[in-house]
């Protein structure tokens, strides 16, 4: 008995230690986490493989989280979540540089994360717009060094250049210019071979960011089928530039859908590469319709006030051999802002 009551007395005095806390990781700390070079500290939630449930689960699970902090605090959980959720959270990437400093937090921000090499091949989209530069537009020297334009274009060529799986690249880009070394000049030197589709629109372009020529022979852009170049007195390839160009088989062999804004290298481009979708805000009726490739045409889209056009006059749309829809382009003025955009409108008919 006293035996017993010793153990029992024993027992007593020693006391379970009391459990830690868990530490409250906010939406926060997972962000500033993943810029890192170094992968954050995880735990290892891993399970064998007899209780593992399929990769293919997960994903399915995983894509019902829509809140971006959610999925990123996941990334802490294990290397297994962070494989399945990264791809998730990181394929497309908007940057939006509007001058509202919410919006330049975050875009640069997430401009530091996509430095990772981690990230490299999983991103395949990429969307840039900004308004104009604000600091600039001030004229002191306070404000000019204040202004945040350089670092942005550094910041995006630096992630651009290494980014191995990009399809889609949209830059609508309205930067102060850089009178001395021009703006935009990695792109000549994209580091994917898959890309798809390409618009660009720059205002701040100044015709010393890059030749023309070597960007549109570059590797990367050898595989893109769609584009959507918004032209300018600084974007124009010359005529006798162009002519050469459209004999270079490395000259957008793989183009099928055009975009345009303007006359010149668009309307070789129709005769010279086998265009099958196109839009544009031109008269279609004096601009296409001589060209030899337009019973290649499959999807037209053109401006509103052309359309009636078209249709008012008899035989036109059948020279458009294999034309299967066509649809308009409107021009609006926003509330609040003069400058145009171009909306496209659902197709207004199909032809059979």
């Amino acid at each position: 008995m006293l035996r017993d009551r010793s153990f029992l007395q024993k027992a007593k005095g020693k006391q379970k230690p009391s459990p830690q806390p868990v530490p409250d990781f906010t939406a926060q700390d997972a962000v500033s986490t993943l810029p890192l070079p170094q992968l954050p500290a995880i735990q290892d939630l891993e399970l064998d493989q007899q209780h593992q449930l399929p990769y293919e689960l997960f994903l399915e699970i995983f894509s019902y989280i829509e809140d971006r902090n959610d999925n990123l605090n996941l990334c802490r959980t294990s290397k297994l979540f962070r494989s399945i959720v990264e791809p998730l959270v990181y394929k497309n990437i908007d940057l939006n540089f509007d001058g509202y400093e919410d919006n330049l937090s975050r875009s640069l921000q997430l401009l530091e994360i996509i430095q990772n090499p981690r990230l490299w091949n999983i991103i395949t989209a990429v969307r840039v717009t900004s308004q104009p530069c604000l600091k600039r537009s001030k004229s002191t020297e306070d404000h000019v060094k204040k202004c945040t334009c350089g670092v942005i274009d550094q910041r995006l060529g630096t992630a651009l250049q290494s980014i191995q799986t990009l399809e889609v690249l949209s830059i609508s880009c309205t930067l102060c210019r850089n009178l001395y070394t021009g703006r935009h000049r990695y792109l000549t030197n994209l580091g994917t071979r898959r890309m798809r589709h390409f618009d660009y629109e720059c205002r701040c372009s100044m015709g010393n960011s890059f030749d023309l020529p070597t960007l549109f022979t570059a590797p990367w852009i050898q595989s893109l089928n769609s584009l959507c170049w918004l032209t300018n007195i600084w974007t124009t390839i010359p005529s006798e530039q162009l002519e050469k160009l459209l004999k270079n088989p490395n000259f957008l062999p793989q183009l099928n859908t055009l975009h345009y804004s303007g006359h010149g290298m668009f309307e070789k481009l129709l005769t010279g590469r086998k265009i099958t979708r196109l839009s544009g805000g031109i008269d279609v009726m004096t601009q296409i319709g001589a060209h030899i490739n337009k019973s290649s045409i499959t999807h037209l889209s053109i401006h509103t006030s052309f359309l009636s056009r078209i249709l008012d006059i008899p035989g036109v749309l059948k020279q458009f051999h294999n034309l299967q829809h066509i649809g308009t382009i409107t021009f609006a003025y926003p509330e609040g802002s003069g400058h145009k955009m171009a909306g496209l409108l659902p197709l207004s008919f199909s032809i059979k």
